[in-house]
Protein backbone atom coordinates (compact mmCIF):
# COMPACT_ATOMS: atom_id res chain seq x y z
CA UNK A 1 0.00 0.00 0.00
CA UNK A 2 1.67 3.19 -1.02
CA UNK A 3 0.64 6.65 0.73
CA UNK A 4 1.64 9.77 -0.76
CA UNK A 5 3.31 12.64 2.26
CA UNK A 6 -0.02 14.09 3.25
CA UNK A 7 -1.70 10.90 2.76
CA UNK A 8 -4.19 12.25 0.16
CA UNK A 9 -4.70 11.05 -3.16
CA UNK A 10 -4.39 12.88 -6.01
CA UNK A 11 -7.05 10.19 -7.84
CA UNK A 12 -6.11 8.54 -11.27
CA UNK A 13 -3.10 10.06 -12.65
CA UNK A 14 -0.94 9.86 -15.76
CA UNK A 15 3.10 10.92 -16.13
CA UNK A 16 1.99 14.80 -16.79
CA UNK A 17 -0.17 15.27 -13.21
CA UNK A 18 2.16 13.32 -11.57
CA UNK A 19 4.44 16.08 -11.53
CA UNK A 20 2.17 18.66 -11.33
CA UNK A 21 0.92 17.31 -8.06
CA UNK A 22 3.86 15.52 -7.23
CA UNK A 23 2.79 12.93 -6.15
CA UNK A 24 4.97 10.57 -4.47
CA UNK A 25 3.08 7.04 -5.38
CA UNK A 26 3.16 7.36 -8.80
CA UNK A 27 6.67 7.24 -8.89
CA UNK A 28 7.34 4.84 -5.96
CA UNK A 29 4.97 2.30 -8.47
CA UNK A 30 7.32 2.99 -11.44
CA UNK A 31 10.41 2.05 -8.98
CA UNK A 32 8.55 -1.42 -7.81
CA UNK A 33 7.68 -2.21 -11.43
CA UNK A 34 11.06 -1.70 -12.96
CA UNK A 35 12.41 -3.68 -10.26
CA UNK A 36 9.97 -6.41 -10.86
CA UNK A 37 10.07 -6.48 -15.03
CA UNK A 38 14.60 -6.46 -14.58
CA UNK A 39 14.98 -9.23 -17.28
CA UNK A 40 13.16 -6.41 -19.10
CA UNK A 41 14.68 -3.29 -18.57
CA UNK A 42 17.99 -4.62 -16.19
CA UNK A 43 18.50 -3.50 -12.86
CA UNK A 44 19.42 -0.06 -13.17
CA UNK A 45 17.29 1.65 -15.73
CA UNK A 46 16.59 4.89 -13.54
CA UNK A 47 20.28 5.29 -12.81
CA UNK A 48 21.33 4.76 -16.88
CA UNK A 49 19.11 8.03 -17.17
CA UNK A 50 20.23 10.06 -14.84
CA UNK A 51 23.69 9.06 -15.77
CA UNK A 52 22.97 11.15 -19.06
CA UNK A 53 22.01 13.87 -17.23
CA UNK A 54 24.70 13.99 -15.61
CA UNK A 55 23.51 13.56 -12.05
CA UNK A 56 26.23 10.86 -10.97
CA UNK A 57 29.30 12.66 -12.29
CA UNK A 58 31.03 16.19 -11.60
CA UNK A 59 29.88 19.04 -13.87
CA UNK A 60 33.85 20.05 -14.49
CA UNK A 61 32.53 24.25 -13.60
CA UNK A 62 35.42 26.44 -13.21
CA UNK A 63 35.51 26.32 -9.65
CA UNK A 64 37.33 24.36 -6.89
CA UNK A 65 36.70 21.66 -4.84
CA UNK A 66 33.10 20.24 -6.69
CA UNK A 67 31.49 17.38 -5.61
CA UNK A 68 30.67 14.57 -7.66
CA UNK A 69 27.01 13.41 -6.97
CA UNK A 70 25.34 9.93 -6.31
CA UNK A 71 22.63 8.24 -7.32
CA UNK A 72 21.67 4.94 -5.72
CA UNK A 73 21.96 1.83 -7.12
CA UNK A 74 22.68 -2.16 -6.08
CA UNK A 75 26.57 -1.49 -7.19
CA UNK A 76 26.13 2.41 -4.93
CA UNK A 77 25.00 -0.09 -1.80
CA UNK A 78 27.94 -2.34 -2.00
CA UNK A 79 30.76 0.42 -2.46
CA UNK A 80 29.46 2.44 0.24
CA UNK A 81 29.18 -0.79 2.54
CA UNK A 82 32.68 -1.47 1.88
CA UNK A 83 34.29 2.26 2.34
CA UNK A 84 31.76 2.59 6.14
CA UNK A 85 30.48 -0.94 7.12
CA UNK A 86 28.98 0.29 10.49
CA UNK A 87 27.18 2.95 8.77
CA UNK A 88 25.68 1.21 5.93
CA UNK A 89 25.70 -2.43 7.08
CA UNK A 90 23.29 -4.05 4.55
CA UNK A 91 24.86 -4.90 1.01
CA UNK A 92 21.36 -6.40 -0.56
CA UNK A 93 19.11 -4.14 -2.53
CA UNK A 94 15.44 -4.91 -1.92
CA UNK A 95 12.56 -3.85 -4.12
CA UNK A 96 12.10 -0.79 -1.49
CA UNK A 97 15.12 0.66 -2.33
CA UNK A 98 14.15 0.74 -5.70
CA UNK A 99 11.29 2.27 -4.92
CA UNK A 100 12.99 5.10 -2.87
CA UNK A 101 15.55 5.59 -5.60
CA UNK A 102 12.69 6.16 -7.82
CA UNK A 103 11.55 9.35 -6.08
CA UNK A 104 15.71 10.51 -4.82
CA UNK A 105 16.03 9.28 -1.53
CA UNK A 106 17.72 6.56 -0.28
CA UNK A 107 21.45 7.27 -0.26
CA UNK A 108 21.03 9.61 -3.77
CA UNK A 109 22.90 13.00 -3.31
CA UNK A 110 22.66 15.33 -5.79
CA UNK A 111 24.39 18.99 -5.55
CA UNK A 112 22.66 21.90 -6.63
CA UNK A 113 24.44 22.65 -10.25
CA UNK A 114 24.41 19.17 -11.61
CA UNK A 115 20.77 19.58 -10.71
CA UNK A 116 20.65 22.95 -12.91
CA UNK A 117 22.68 21.24 -15.35
CA UNK A 118 20.26 18.68 -15.84
CA UNK A 119 17.24 20.90 -15.70
CA UNK A 120 19.47 23.06 -18.77
CA UNK A 121 19.75 20.19 -20.87
CA UNK A 122 15.98 18.86 -20.69
CA UNK A 123 14.98 22.82 -21.42
CA UNK A 124 16.97 22.66 -24.07
CA UNK A 125 16.13 19.58 -25.86
CA UNK A 126 18.78 17.41 -24.61
CA UNK A 127 21.75 18.95 -25.24
CA UNK A 128 24.35 18.75 -22.02
CA UNK A 129 27.03 21.72 -22.31
CA UNK A 130 29.82 22.12 -19.88
CA UNK A 131 28.94 24.85 -17.23
CA UNK A 132 30.96 28.08 -17.26
CA UNK A 133 31.61 31.13 -14.67
CA UNK A 134 34.74 32.78 -16.67
CA UNK A 135 34.12 33.17 -20.25
CA UNK A 136 37.60 34.90 -21.10
CA UNK A 137 40.56 36.39 -19.31
CA UNK A 138 41.26 39.67 -20.32
CA UNK A 139 44.76 41.67 -19.91
CA UNK A 140 45.64 45.02 -18.54
CA UNK A 141 45.44 46.36 -21.70
CA UNK A 142 42.43 45.02 -22.81
CA UNK A 143 43.48 41.68 -24.69
CA UNK A 144 41.35 38.73 -24.57
CA UNK A 145 44.30 36.24 -23.55
CA UNK A 146 42.12 32.62 -23.15
CA UNK A 147 38.70 32.91 -24.64
CA UNK A 148 36.82 29.83 -23.01
CA UNK A 149 34.37 28.62 -25.98
CA UNK A 150 31.11 26.95 -24.66
CA UNK A 151 31.62 23.18 -24.79
CA UNK A 152 29.27 20.06 -25.17
CA UNK A 153 29.81 17.14 -23.01
CA UNK A 154 26.62 14.64 -24.27
CA UNK A 155 23.09 14.75 -25.79
CA UNK A 156 20.14 13.22 -24.26
CA UNK A 157 17.44 11.59 -26.39
CA UNK A 158 14.05 13.64 -26.13
CA UNK A 159 11.85 12.74 -29.55
CA UNK A 160 8.66 14.85 -28.63
CA UNK A 161 7.04 11.55 -27.51
CA UNK A 162 9.25 11.38 -24.15
CA UNK A 163 9.52 15.50 -23.88
CA UNK A 164 6.54 16.63 -24.55
CA UNK A 165 4.85 14.77 -21.45
CA UNK A 166 6.96 16.01 -19.09
CA UNK A 167 7.26 19.76 -20.01
CA UNK A 168 3.28 19.46 -19.56
CA UNK A 169 3.88 18.46 -16.39
CA UNK A 170 6.94 20.89 -15.68
CA UNK A 171 4.79 23.45 -16.60
CA UNK A 172 1.62 22.75 -14.82
CA UNK A 173 3.67 22.97 -11.41
CA UNK A 174 3.65 26.57 -11.85
CA UNK A 175 0.54 27.34 -14.09
CA UNK A 176 -2.14 24.20 -13.11
CA UNK A 177 -3.88 25.37 -9.74
CA UNK A 178 -3.03 21.70 -8.40
CA UNK A 179 0.54 22.52 -9.18
CA UNK A 180 2.21 22.45 -6.63
CA UNK A 181 4.29 26.06 -7.09
CA UNK A 182 1.03 27.69 -7.97
CA UNK A 183 0.46 29.58 -4.77
CA UNK A 184 3.47 30.92 -4.76
CA UNK A 185 4.75 32.08 -8.11
CA UNK A 186 0.53 33.24 -8.56
CA UNK A 187 1.11 35.38 -5.50
CA UNK A 188 4.73 36.72 -5.98
CA UNK A 189 5.64 37.09 -9.71
CA UNK A 190 4.59 40.64 -11.01
CA UNK A 191 4.88 39.87 -15.38
CA UNK A 192 2.77 37.77 -17.09
CA UNK A 193 3.17 33.78 -17.68
CA UNK A 194 1.71 33.96 -20.63
CA UNK A 195 4.21 36.27 -22.03
CA UNK A 196 7.07 34.42 -20.42
CA UNK A 197 6.13 31.06 -19.47
CA UNK A 198 7.95 29.44 -16.17
CA UNK A 199 8.01 25.16 -15.86
CA UNK A 200 9.91 24.23 -12.57
CA UNK A 201 9.60 21.35 -10.21
CA UNK A 202 9.34 21.39 -6.18
CA UNK A 203 11.48 18.81 -4.10
CA UNK A 204 11.83 18.41 -0.38
CA UNK A 205 14.54 15.94 0.69
CA UNK A 206 14.12 14.65 3.93
CA UNK A 207 17.01 14.54 6.40
CA UNK A 208 16.33 12.59 9.58
CA UNK A 209 12.89 12.63 11.86
CA UNK A 210 14.48 15.42 14.36
CA UNK A 211 15.32 17.75 11.51
CA UNK A 212 13.23 19.49 8.88
CA UNK A 213 13.22 18.37 5.25
CA UNK A 214 15.65 19.91 2.48
CA UNK A 215 13.62 22.48 0.13
CA UNK A 216 14.45 22.91 -3.45
CA UNK A 217 12.88 24.25 -6.45
CA UNK A 218 14.39 24.68 -10.06
CA UNK A 219 12.70 26.89 -12.78
CA UNK A 220 13.42 27.39 -16.50
CA UNK A 221 12.06 29.86 -19.00
CA UNK A 222 10.36 31.15 -21.03
CA UNK A 223 9.65 27.52 -21.90
CA UNK A 224 9.21 28.21 -25.63
CA UNK A 225 12.96 29.83 -26.07
CA UNK A 226 14.69 28.83 -22.62
CA UNK A 227 17.18 31.03 -21.09
CA UNK A 228 17.60 30.98 -17.33
CA UNK A 229 17.53 28.02 -15.38
CA UNK A 230 16.95 29.18 -11.72
CA UNK A 231 17.96 26.97 -8.60
CA UNK A 232 17.22 27.38 -5.22
CA UNK A 233 18.19 24.84 -2.27
CA UNK A 234 17.18 25.78 1.73
CA UNK A 235 18.76 23.43 4.05
CA UNK A 236 15.94 22.58 6.80
CA UNK A 237 13.71 24.62 4.92
CA UNK A 238 10.72 22.70 4.82
CA UNK A 239 8.58 21.86 1.62
CA UNK A 240 9.81 23.04 -2.00
CA UNK A 241 6.46 24.92 -2.48
CA UNK A 242 7.34 26.74 1.21
CA UNK A 243 10.67 27.99 0.79
CA UNK A 244 12.73 27.58 -2.28
CA UNK A 245 10.14 28.04 -4.80
CA UNK A 246 9.27 31.55 -3.62
CA UNK A 247 13.38 32.67 -3.74
CA UNK A 248 13.02 31.37 -7.26
CA UNK A 249 9.98 33.45 -7.99
CA UNK A 250 10.99 36.92 -6.65
CA UNK A 251 14.69 35.82 -9.03
CA UNK A 252 12.26 35.32 -12.03
CA UNK A 253 10.84 38.96 -10.91
CA UNK A 254 14.16 40.49 -11.40
CA UNK A 255 15.68 38.74 -14.72
CA UNK A 256 12.09 39.16 -16.42
CA UNK A 257 12.78 43.51 -15.58
CA UNK A 258 16.81 43.12 -15.91
CA UNK A 259 17.29 40.55 -19.01
CA UNK A 260 20.69 39.64 -19.12
CA UNK A 261 22.44 41.34 -22.31
CA UNK A 262 24.57 39.12 -24.65
CA UNK A 263 27.90 38.80 -23.74
CA UNK A 264 30.31 41.06 -25.22
CA UNK A 265 34.13 40.89 -24.87
CA UNK A 266 35.22 44.25 -25.34
CA UNK A 267 37.09 45.62 -22.68
CA UNK A 268 37.03 48.91 -21.73
CA UNK A 269 40.37 50.71 -20.36
CA UNK A 270 40.54 53.82 -17.82
CA UNK A 271 43.46 55.86 -17.01
CA UNK A 272 43.20 56.61 -13.23
CA UNK A 273 43.36 60.17 -12.45
CA UNK A 274 45.97 61.46 -9.94
CA UNK A 275 45.13 62.92 -6.57
CA UNK A 276 46.03 66.12 -5.81
CA UNK A 277 48.79 65.47 -2.93
CA UNK A 278 47.37 66.20 0.68
CA UNK A 279 48.29 65.55 4.36
CA UNK A 280 45.93 61.88 3.79
CA UNK A 281 45.85 60.27 0.68
CA UNK A 282 43.19 57.69 -0.01
CA UNK A 283 43.73 55.47 -3.21
CA UNK A 284 41.04 53.11 -4.80
CA UNK A 285 41.04 50.76 -7.41
CA UNK A 286 38.43 49.51 -9.62
CA UNK A 287 38.33 46.26 -11.90
CA UNK A 288 36.38 44.35 -13.74
CA UNK A 289 36.19 40.27 -14.32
Amino acid sequence: MFHDDDNSAAGLVNLPLALTVSSDYYFYNLGYLFWSQTGKYGQTPIQNVAAEYGLSQTTNIDLPNEVQGRVDSPTVRKELHAEAPKAFPYVSWFTGDNIEMAFGQGTTALTPIALANAYATFANGGKMAEDEVAAAIINAHGKVVIRYQPRVLGHVSLPPSVRNPILQGLTGVVNNPRGTAYDPFHSIINFSLSSFPIAGKTGTATTSKRLEPTSWFVGFGPTSHPKYVVLCVIDQGGYGADAAAPVVAETFNYLVAHPVPPLKLKAQLTTPTKAKKTSSTTTSSKGSG
